[in-house]
């Protein structure tokens, strides 16, 4: 089975370039434009991990991370906050709002890779342990 990334930004450039980068590296990638269109493709997809925007029209991604981790289902994706704001009170926001993980921008592409992997080990361990609550 092939492992889901949604990717939600704005920004066309940054969608194109993740999604390359991540389907070179044999996943399977999704995208959005904006949080209200990240939860129509995440509820449809089930993605394992998310990498969204902070800032972007219609729902932005401290939003959108909420109602994702508020979800029945889709509360386990690992999120990955992506943003320009850098302040220990943003970190801190997005945090709160359910966020895993969060990089500013520019960011460094072989560190998200690696966050990326982080998050996916992690979230296969969510699911070997949810096998045993049952």
């Amino acid at each position: 089975m092939a492992i889901k990334i949604l990717v939600v930004d704005d920004d066309n450039y940054i969608r194109s370039f993740l999604q390359k980068r991540l389907t070179a590296l044999g996943f399977e990638v999704s995208l959005a434009e904006n949080g209200e269109q990240g939860l129509e493709v995440a509820q449809e997809q089930n993605p394992h991990l998310i990498i969204s925007d902070w800032m972007m029209p219609k729902m932005d991604g401290t939003e959108f991370c909420r109602q994702i981790k508020n979800h029945p289902t889709l509360k386990y994706a690992y999120f990955i906050l992506l943003t320009a704001r850098d302040s220990a009170e943003d970190k801190i926001e997005g945090m709160e709002q359910g966020a895993d993980d969060y990089m500013t921008k520019p960011f460094n592409d072989k560190e998200l890779v690696a966050r990326v992997n982080v998050g996916l080990r992690i979230t296969a361990l969510q699911q070997e342990l949810s096998k045993f609550q049952h």
